[in-house]
């Protein structure tokens, strides 16, 4: 860990698991957070729009509800941004950042998925395709105009502006040449646009669109290494689960020592599944390799997720204890049948009597 950087636990939910994970949180939220600075700091003439008070962040949030894209309604369809801002300022807070559940995990997912379809050229939802008409033509003494056009991107284009200044009184201003396009070929890169795509700047300001923050969030949440609760074991059951578990290397040397040890077997002779289950409750299972915690992925399905699972607890039925505990090499104790005694009035004749003279032994091989 690098000196002066402070890290934070961050828990996350799978269904019925908990896992923790430690991260820089500082780290982690600040693209956002300078994203979501300068968007609510560009407002007016600096994103061509002086007729509303909004900010560039004001008109994202208030885009309304997702709709379908590219005609499948998807997870994310009756959302709205406004919906999306509020998780998203709880995933980057300090305090609710730290409990994560899938649900949020799929959010941004689904989000970037639905980004990546706004982005596309051709889509209707993207803000370099939004459609606007500008004055081409037009008599310049009456200020009738003759001939119009479709400009994408934005409206305050040159003709836009000359025309309105000169006939409606008007002091506007033509915005950047590239925030508009005469293509509606998704060339444009209006504010908008570089809001939700920037890769690297918003109108010059240092800045990632938040398309790309989403990315870096779903990468940095991807990259933890979890460890699991141990008020959430991981359950081992179902057919093959026992033999499957025991090619994890602390698993099966858990095992095996049961199997060695006296102190595992009852008076009675059978498997002492209340001391292994005290031991197996009480102790985490590290995962040092892809393949083991692939072992385990495959035992529970909730688990395939793309993170490293660094250590986790477990637990299984009594049966189970014994059928892992038999695999790892415990036996039951083999019983002595008993010697039946002779009666007290049996008289012992020279023919039931071992010889041990060696002058009888020879007669008798002779």
């Amino acid at each position: 860990m690098t000196k002066g950087v402070k890290k934070d636990e961050v828990t996350f939910t799978f269904g019925k698991y908990k896992a923790t994970a430690t991260r820089d949180f500082k780290s982690f939220a600040e693209n956002y957070k300078i994203w979501r600075r300068t968007c609510s700091g560009l407002r007016g003439r600096a994103i061509g729009v002086a007729k509303t008070k909004k900010s560039l962040l004001g008109l994202i949030v208030g885009m309304g509800k997702l709709g379908r894209i590219a005609g499948n309604s998807g997870p994310m369809s009756d959302r709205g941004w406004t919906y999306i801002d509020r998780e998203l300022r709880k995933i980057f807070s300090l305090k609710g950042g730290r409990q994560i559940d899938k649900g949020q995990l799929d959010l941004l997912k689904n989000l970037d998925n639905l980004l990546e379809e706004y982005k596309k050229p051709n889509s209707p939802a993207n803000p370099a395709n939004i459609s606007f008409e500008e004055p081409l033509n037009w008599d310049d003494e009456t200020g009738e105009v003759l001939e119009r056009r479709n400009v994408y991107g934005h409206y305050l284009t040159e003709d836009y502006v000359e025309y309105r200044n000169e006939f409606k009184g008007t002091k506007l201003t033509a915005v950047d040449k590239s925030w508009y396009s005469y293509q509606d070929d998704g060339s444009a890169r209006p504010p908008m646009w570089q809001a939700l795509f920037g890769e690297d700047k918003i109108l010059g300001k240092e800045s990632k669109g938040l398309q790309q923050v989403v990315k870096d969030a779903i990468e940095s949440f991807a990259n933890l290494g979890l460890s699991f609760r141990k008020d959430t074991p991981i359950p081992i059951q179902g057919r093959g689960s026992g033999a499957a578990a025991l090619k994890i290397p602390e698993i099966k040397s858990m095992f095996t020592a049961f199997a060695r040890d006296d102190e595992f077997t009852t008076p009675a002779g059978n498997f002492s599944t209340d001391k292994a289950e005290r031991i197996i409750r009480n102790t985490p299972i590290n995962l040092t390799t892809k393949q083991h915690q692939n072992v385990l992925r495959q035992i529970e399905s909730d688990l395939k997720i793309p993170n490293e699972i660094e250590e986790v607890y477990i637990k299984m039925s009594r049966r189970q204890m014994k059928n892992m505990a038999v695999l790892a090499g415990w036996k039951p104790p083999v019983k002595e049948e008993p010697k039946e005694e002779e009666p007290k009035d049996t008289v012992r004749t020279s023919a039931n009597v071992e010889p041990t003279d060696w002058r009888t032994i020879m007669k008798v091989k002779v």
